[in-house]
């Protein structure tokens, strides 16, 4: 366990203190931001970190600018020029902090004006797995009008006037310069929060006088998070009941978070990406006819031809593969304009490729997928592709990939059409998503016991979409 305070300086030169608790095999790191006025011990704070290390979860408590011991105060408290984009930078040196130290996975818990400097941190940086949000400020603007608000805009022209802003918050007074409203200006936080791309989770409570609930069931309909509503709850969550399932809430989601996600599929892609088994069939009876391979013709019989390695299959009926590889590799060129893409899967490809890493593996040939590729501007979207041309064995090809690239096989998910797909993903461990639309039948995959089955290509987004939460 690595358990230490730390006091480090953000990218205007400003203190940023907080206390870094990560279990020793800890792959996942919280960090969490206080309230306005408030600090990194927050009853709420102190139990989650107490909680998550105990489920092998690191944590970060900090304090951002103008809070804290940092700046002079022991409990709470804050300095007059506190602005926005001040605090929003000392969340960012500590995420710059545990990056440096090998700490990639990390979420991010913010409460009230703490949930509004993880939206906009989250907004520019796409690597967060999630951001949760408790009770928080997600229209600042909107909200700090109403606080300003009064006859003739009385308060709002006096606090430019005098440069300071009486605040109070529980019948304490705090002090604001005119630059936080001025700074304030810059963040619209619907437009902010429609450039977020992980999950976001609300709790709030439906009786909260600070910040109302009407912020985040507008915000949760804008940007399509998910809201938790806490009857009968304040901003503080002051009733015991409304607390514990406040965090119980806030637990649940971290947990589910944290578990081991997809992160790469593996597509095939003969009859999963590309229709050609017409194709293949007709290349399969030349190959016979010229070859002198006695076979018989149906098409039904070719599809059999794939419930083990199809250059197995081969040889059991006497082909010889001393040039039988160039062979196929001409035939295929000569007659490509066969092998279509299936409708839908593009613009799948396309949009799986915003949250994951795409592999093609393939027992065809790399000519003949560069090809395809072309033809159907499909540059780009794999990060690896793997084929024949290295080994005629798929299960190999696999192995070697994930060895290549020392993944985690409860990270990585296979894409396939043939019951030998669904041997190669067991083989090496992984689960498969069958698709009933490529060489074998949906009668035929489901006997064999794939662990999912896409009847369509948009079902593969839904299955992973599912298995990630």
């Amino acid at each position: 366990m690595t358990r230490k305070n730390i006091l480090i300086k953000d990218a205007l030169g400003n203190k940023v203190s907080g206390v870094l608790s990560i279990p020793k095999d800890a792959s996942f790191v919280v960090v969490m931001s206080h309230g306005f006025t408030s600090n990194r011990n927050s009853r709420l704070y102190i139990q989650l970190e107490k909680e998550l290390n105990a489920k092998n979860i690191g944590t970060v408590r900090y304090e951002y600018y103008g809070h804290g011991l940092a700046y002079g105060h022991k409990k709470r408290g804050l300095s007059n020029d506190t602005t926005i984009t001040k605090t929003v930078e000392s969340l960012k040196s500590i995420i710059k902090y545990l990056r440096q130290r090998g700490y990639n996975r990390i979420g991010l818990v913010g409460s009230s004006f703490g949930g509004l400097i993880s939206l906009i941190v989250a907004s520019q940086d796409k690597k967060f797995e999630f951001l949760l949000l408790r009770s928080p400020v997600t229209n600042v603007i909107e909200l700090w009008n109403e606080r300003v608000s009064g006859s003739k805009n009385k308060i709002l022209h006096e606090w430019k006037n005098n440069d300071i802003f009486h605040y109070n918050r529980e019948e304490v007074e705090y002090d604001l310069k005119w630059e936080f409203w001025t700074d304030m200006q810059k963040y619209n936080m619907l437009k902010i929060g429609e450039k977020i791309s992980c999950p976001i989770f609300i709790v709030h409570g439906d009786k909260d006088e600070i910040v109302p609930i009407k912020y985040s069931e507008d915000f949760s309909k804008t940007v399509g998070a998910r809201l938790k509503i806490i009857k009968g709850s304040n901003h503080s969550y002051s009733n015991p009941k409304n607390f514990i399932e406040m965090k119980s809430s806030i637990k649940d989601f971290v947990l589910k978070q944290t578990e081991s996600k997809i992160k790469t599929i593996i597509f095939d892609w003969n009859g999963v990406i590309g229709d050609s088994l017409a194709l293949d069939h007709f290349i399969f009876l030349q190959e016979c006819k010229r070859d002198g391979v006695k076979a018989p013709k149906s098409l039904a019989f070719y599809r059999n031809l794939f419930n083990e390695n199809i250059f197995v299959s081969m040889k059991k009926l006497g082909f010889v593969f001393d040039d039988m590889d160039e062979k196929y590799k001409q035939l295929y060129q000569k007659h490509i304009s066969m092998s279509k893409i299936f409708p839908g899967m593009k613009s799948v490809l396309r949009c799986l490729k915003k949250k994951y890493s795409l592999v093609l593996i393939t027992s065809n040939y790399q000519c003949n997928v560069d090809s395809f590729i072309k033809k159907y501007k499909l540059e780009g979207v794999f990060d690896s592709i793997l084929t024949a041309d290295t080994s005629h064995s798929k299960e190999a090809n696999i192995k070697n990939f994930l060895i290549k690239l020392s993944l985690k096989k409860e990270e990585v998910i296979t894409v396939g059409d043939t019951v030998m797909d669904i041997k190669s993903a067991r083989k090496n461990g992984l689960k498969i998503i069958s698709t009933v639309w490529g060489y074998q039948s949906k009668r035929t995959l489901v006997a064999n016991n794939p662990d999912y089955v896409a009847n369509k290509p948009e079902d593969i987004i839904k299955i992973i979409g599912e298995i990630n939460g």
